[in-house]
């Protein structure tokens, strides 16, 4: 393995490290986001954290693809933050697809988007 891959594989596992508190929120089941989802889509603030909190860990696992690509950890978890939240009055569960099958476009664009402005400043 060279150096490199050693660094990033350390790196990464910083990254989940920093990040645990995440770990520590249980997961819901499909059902229970089934329920969430529209009402938080229909303006449900309460609803839409509970949302997010529960997909943090999702989110996480999403930004840590990012690391040394020019943003902060904190910077490329809250950008995959906002593709989440951005994903929820989108979602149409008549598709047919899960939420989290729906999102991780918007989670992964989202992270693009912000290390794309970070390079252009």
């Amino acid at each position: 393995m060279e150096r490199k891959d050693i660094y990033q594989t350390q790196r990464a596992k910083g990254f989940i490290a920093k990040y645990a508190q995440y770990w520590d929120v249980p997961l819901m089941s499909n059902e229970q986001l089934q329920d969430l989802l529209p009402r938080a889509q229909n303006g449900d603030a309460e609803a839409e954290d509970t949302v997010v909190r529960s997909m943090m860990r999702f989110v996480v696992s999403v930004a840590k693809q990012y690391v040394d690509k020019g943003l902060s950890d904190d910077e490329l978890v809250e950008a995959g933050k906002k593709g989440l939240v951005i994903a929820i009055p989108k979602y149409d569960r008549s598709h047919g697809f899960r939420f989290i099958s729906y999102a991780v476009w918007f989670v992964r664009n989202s992270i693009l988007q912000a290390i794309e402005d970070k390079s252009k400043s």
